[in-house]
């Protein structure tokens, strides 16, 4: 008896195999995260996924060297194909892929962009600024990054849905420990469920920390 695991799979490479053909649906279910399957799936019409997001762009995505920066490339291209959908060609897909391999920058909410050594020092200034911009206050007063984190994390649930799963991803290896929970899991939250697991989470590490 399959596994869902394995009945989704089935199903991402016919929907892939529909839109880019059989070679590169296999490549691509076995190159891709779950996390950006399912972006993928979100499209609904494999005509239309093709139309979106051209096969040479996610052949490039694909070809990135790790997961967390194949996520970023293709959340950060869903974004720009918003925002300017005539005018984002091949060559701003193929930029961004060589600067991700370089990992020279790293994409952040609202497309913010940090060099690595600035993603390395995180988080004063960088949590501090994020909740100014969504309006979130009291997380200057956490000195612990986790709590900073953890704190931020919940009050984005609240405020903006989109930028608190954008918020985990680009802080995944943080964030884990405290929500055990994956990016695809995240993915599939509606807001209340999130905020009520960032809630009890924030609560227990509040706990620890005797505040």
């Amino acid at each position: 008896m399959m596994t869902e695991t394995q009945i989704e799979k089935i199903q991402a490479e016919k929907f892939l195999k529909e839109a880019y053909g059989n070679r590169y649906a296999k490549q691509f279910v076995n190159n891709l995260p779950p996390e950006c399957i399912t972006m993928l799936l979100r499209f609904r019409e494999p005509n239309f996924l093709k139309k979106v997001i051209k096969l040479r762009w996610l052949i490039l995505i694909a070809s990135l060297p790790s997961d967390d920066i194949k996520i970023t490339a293709l959340i950060n291209v869903i974004e720009n194909i918003v925002k300017n959908p005539k005018g984002y060609k091949y060559r701003h897909v193929k930029r961004l892929c060589e600067e991700l391999k370089l990992q020279k920058i790293i994409i952040k909410p609202d497309c913010v962009l940090k060099s690595r050594a600035e993603k390395r020092k995180l988080t004063k200034k960088y949590l501090e600024y994020i909740a100014q911009i969504y309006g979130v206050e009291n997380i200057i007063f956490f000195r612990d990054k986790k709590l900073k984190l953890i704190n931020l994390m919940t009050r984005l649930t609240l405020e903006d849905e989109k930028a608190a799963k954008m918020f985990y991803i680009l802080n995944f290896k943080d964030l884990l420990p405290l929500l055990n929970l994956t990016i695809e899991s995240v993915m599939r939250m509606d807001k209340l469920t999130l905020h009520d697991r960032c809630e009890e989470a924030r609560k227990e590490l509040m706990k620890k920390n005797k505040l």
